[in-house]
């Protein structure tokens, strides 16, 4: 019987150190290193990388900034552990600008990114090139040239307005009588085509 209760005594020592061990720990973990969140790299930039937690659509994409290491030879498609704050700063894609701490879990994730996001990482508007070929009072003709390596989603309706003066206006500077209508403003006095895409 003493020995049963010996052990008892023992395990409850033991439990009691394991619990004061795991408070003090936390205690002196600094801040930034409280929370844990495992990621797949989607494309590392200069001073951040884009990531996700959700490899089918973008929802789960984050931009996470280099901790004190600095870029340690992060790529695509690495499974990562973000230690940080719990904070995540609420914009499209999310931010966590100050991890204590990533490490590389596997240098392959298992996981597949979607094509949706590594479109959103590599496509950029500002590889497209629209260019009117021809105008007329029927139709219009466009050129398009995208050099991005996976295509720039965009639509394909595209709108041909003419803006015309709003004939209640006096000509004063900053005046006008009347309401701008959906296709003339006060002061507009030649016509326009916009292209939507």
């Amino acid at each position: 019987m003493k020995k049963v209760k010996s052990i008892v005594v023992a395990i409850v020592v033991i439990l009691i150190l394991i619990l004061t061990g795991i408070v003090l720990y936390n205690k002196m973990q600094p801040e930034n290193m409280k929370v844990k969140l495992k990621a797949v790299v989607v494309k590392v930039n200069e001073n951040s990388m884009l990531v996700t937690t959700d490899t089918k659509n973008t929802n789960g994409l984050m931009n996470i900034g280099f901790a004190d290491d600095g870029n340690i030879g992060y790529k695509q498609g690495q499974e990562i552990l973000i230690y940080y704050n719990g904070m995540i700063d609420s914009m499209f894609p999310g931010h966590i600008g100050n991890p204590g701490k990533i490490k590389i879990k596997n240098e392959k994730s298992n996981v597949e990114i979607s094509e949706s996001i590594l479109r959103y990482a590599y496509s950029s508007i500002n590889n497209v090139h629209v260019e009117i070929t021809k105008l007329t009072n029927a139709g219009i003709a466009l050129q398009i040239t995208d050099t991005n390596e996976l295509k720039y989603v965009f639509s394909n309706s595209y709108k041909i307005e003419k803006e015309v003066k709003n004939p209640n206006y006096t000509g004063a500077s900053g005046y006008k009588i009347g309401e701008d209508t959906a296709n003339s403003t006060a002061a507009y006095v030649r016509t326009r085509t916009r292209i939507y895409i």
